[in-house]
């Protein structure tokens, strides 16, 4: 595996310098197999994410298959600003692609010149992309 000291460190790409432990992720949204199939049944119809959220849920729990809901993870992101220790300790840079563990407390939320950000503990980051594509 590629250490940290070789991958060059970038710039934030927003104008926020987190404090040390914080990784700010920009979020990649990720539909559920249950989305795609209403999208292609019916684009104009718009069905709220709270009822998509729940028969996701519901699909979960009925087969005990994450297969049956999703192809990829649900939490991914592109980091774009973060601390220097976690960058470190993780061996992460500015614009590397993650996942994160799906919990109720997993991430708090950043509101940057009307845009939505995570913000995140390096403990919260299960994987990192190793492909090029973002």
């Amino acid at each position: 595996m590629v250490d940290y000291n070789s991958r060059k460190q970038k710039p934030p790409l927003i104008s926020i310098k987190p404090v040390p432990n914080i990784i700010i992720v920009e979020r990649i949204k990720v539909d559920s197999k249950l989305d795609k199939e209403q999208k292609k049944k019916d684009p104009k119809v718009v069905i709220p994410k709270e009822q998509i959220a729940k028969l996701n849920q519901e699909a979960l729990e009925s087969t005990g298959d994450v297969l049956a809901v999703w192809e990829e993870h649900p939490l991914i992101g592109i980091i774009i600003a973060i601390g220097d220790n976690v960058a470190k300790e993780y061996n992460l840079v500015v614009g590397d692609k993650i996942g994160w563990r799906i919990t109720e407390q997993s991430g708090q939320l950043i509101v940057f010149n009307k845009k939505k950000y995570i913000g995140l503990f390096g403990h919260e980051i299960l994987f990192r992309y190793l492909t090029k594509e973002v």
